[in-house]
């Protein structure tokens, strides 16, 4: 396991790929490194927490407890946890080079901003932000963005909780941190609701989709404890919709092949993950290695093996319509040739 000093190593190195380097430490940047350093004898003080699509079981709850429910633009970057244990990654471990490198741009580029989330660490506050740019898109969405390197402030905790909405719009303003619009939905039931969420995932300026929160309130009989976090917010996330084509195969041999539906909706909601998944691994471990068709194995096992650990009732569902393990593989399988694809369009 790489030491602190190798990653800020790597992070210069890839500023520097990136033409995005930044010269000697000093201010807002010395702060960053300082905390990033603190990070290999600390944890997060919340569990950063991954956030599935809707189910049906949701949907009864949201219809029956009722709560303000408010979507949140989704940016397509990295998440980062802040705090006065150090700077994590979403598993838990401290940064990686191009997640640090980003962060220590922004705080050399624009001091101020990265001064407010690093003040809102020091008064014991959990701040979970997005870095985007540029120069970091997994899936593309801000290749035309204006600056490099950027972040937005998506989540706030205090002790081991986070801070459900509308509560942590309050406290963001009152720090003055950059964060994603929020819109509060008013619905009368869950059909209302879930094609509210779509219509506002669909806005261009709303990049991946929409984030749905709110405050969590129990209710009877009511099984839907993977969108529910630190016991005080739900969390849920709508994606803009991911266009497939049916690719028609001349082989004769496709017997059973039809004998599910491989458009269904889980099957689209597991695929849009795979390539998630995928875009990550290209950004933390770039293009040639994603190409290098001797990597297709390992890339395969850590989406699947990420995939199973992220999104449990993802999975779940996938398997209720009678898809098996090896088919999870075939649609991981799937999504790393759309990404290579991609990357192919792009040369």
């Amino acid at each position: 396991m790489m030491n602190a000093e190798d990653v800020l190593t790597k992070a210069l190195s890839y500023l520097k790929k990136c033409r995005c380097e930044v010269g000697s430490f000093s201010g807002e940047a010395e702060r960053v490194v300082e905390l990033f350093r603190r990070s290999f004898g600390g944890r997060p003080r919340i569990k950063p927490y991954h956030i599935d699509p809707p189910s049906p079981a949701l949907y009864s709850y949201l219809e029956e407890a009722k709560p303000v429910v408010y979507a949140e633009q989704k940016f397509d970057g990295t998440h980062i946890q802040v705090s006065s244990s150090g700077l994590f990654k979403h598993d838990g471990n401290p940064l990686a080079n191009d997640q640090l490198g980003g962060l220590i741009y922004v705080a050399t580029v624009e001091p101020e901003k990265v001064k407010k989330v690093l003040d809102m660490a020091e008064e014991g506050y959990v701040v979970e932000l997005e870095l985007f740019g540029s120069k970091y898109t997994p899936m593309g969405f801000h290749k035309d963005y204006g600056k490099p390197f950027d972040l937005v402030v998506f989540e706030v905790g205090f002790g081991d909780r986070w801070t459900p909405p509308p509560e942590k719009y309050a406290v963001m303003e009152r720090f003055g941190v950059p964060h994603p619009q929020a819109l509060k939905i008013d619905y009368r039931d869950a059909y209302q609701l879930k094609e509210e969420a779509e219509k506002i995932a669909e806005r261009p300026d709303w990049f991946e989709g929409a984030v749905l929160k709110a405050p969590f309130k129990p209710a009877r009989d009511m099984y839907i404890k993977e969108y529910v976090k630190t016991g005080s917010l739900i969390v849920f996330k709508v994606k803009k919709k991911l266009e497939e084509k049916v690719k028609e195969k001349a082989e004769p041999k496709m017997k059973k092949e039809e004998k599910r539906t491989p458009m269904s909706e889980v099957y689209l909601e597991l695929k849009s993950e795979a390539l998630n998944e995928a875009a990550k691994i290209t950004m933390e471990q770039g293009e040639e290695y994603v190409r290098d068709m001797r990597n297709t194995g390992p890339i395969i096992e850590r989406i699947v093996k990420g995939i199973c650990e992220a999104h449990p009732e993802l999975v779940e569902r996938f398997k209720a319509e009678g898809f098996t393990e090896r088919d999870i593989r075939k649609v991981v399988g799937e999504a790393l040739m759309d990404a290579r694809k991609k990357l192919a369009s792009q040369t």
